[in-house]
């Protein structure tokens, strides 16, 4: 846990900057871990979503409760990256959730592919409740955003498309065939990454997409697992905004 994320999972709001702590595991972490007991005045890095991040202190009450004041706040990166992905293993949907909430995903939009494998949209990890708790891990490693990427489960893939067709986002999916890769452009707006099942994409799903002028894009020679395929796209663009920055 390199931050202490103020949500309503762990922490009760007593006014605008004190916050009560009510996870006993976010507890025996502070006090175990980072020994905040030891320290008159403990400080944490922390994340309040949608507001911001900065420091804290971290004191035990006098009543036994710890107690957490958050110190001014600083705003962060604004997640541009929306990820529509077929439905995945649960195991993987969880790292998923998780990693790319760290690197910096907009959005979570499930769908279900033609070849995807029908039980993994009945798992429970496409719940809000369960999607929260493992976006709420990323938000713990978290070192530029404070917002939290929302969670939508789309019936197929042309909803997706129908959805984001009618905000100002550019759309793109990953094709193992493609000549194109990310570009300077894909760092300047919102994009989207439609990324398919394991089984890949039907002729049915690739002529729709080139037939609604998303761009296919390669990632790597390789034929990469889901998760892998994510974490690769973030690191592309993260090199292509590191690269114009130094021009």
């Amino acid at each position: 846990m390199n931050n202490l994320v103020l949500s309503d999972l762990n922490t009760k709001r007593l006014s605008e900057s004190l916050f009560e702590v009510t996870s006993p595991q976010v507890e025996r972490h502070l006090t175990h871990v980072l020994k905040i007991e030891q320290k008159e005045d403990a400080t944490v890095s922390v994340v309040l979503p949608g507001e911001g991040r900065g420091l804290a202190v971290v004191r035990r009450a006098k009543s036994g409760e710890l107690l957490v004041r958050v110190k001014e706040l600083v705003e962060t990166r604004k997640r541009n990256v929306h990820l529509a992905i077929a439905t995945t293993r649960p195991l993987m949907a969880k790292r998923i959730f998780e990693h790319a909430t760290t690197l910096g995903a907009a959005s979570f939009n499930f769908f279900k592919a033609e070849l995807s494998e029908k039980s993994y949209s009945d798992s429970k990890v496409y719940t809000n409740e369960i999607a929260r708790q493992h976006i709420q891990k990323g938000m713990e490693q978290c070192s530029q955003f404070s917002s939290v990427p929302s969670t939508n489960i789309d019936l197929n893939l042309e909803a997706v498309i129908n959805r984001f067709s009618s905000k100002k986002v550019k759309m793109f999916w990953l094709d193992a065939n493609a000549k194109n890769l990310f570009s300077k452009e894909a760092i300047q707006q919102e994009i989207v990454l439609f990324i398919g099942p394991e089984r890949g994409w039907t002729k049915q799903e690739i002529e729709l997409l080139n037939a609604r002028g998303i761009m296919g894009i390669k990632l790597s020679n390789s034929v990469m697992r889901v998760e892998f395929a994510v974490n690769a796209a973030f690191s592309q663009l993260e090199y292509i905004a590191a690269s114009c920055e130094l021009r």
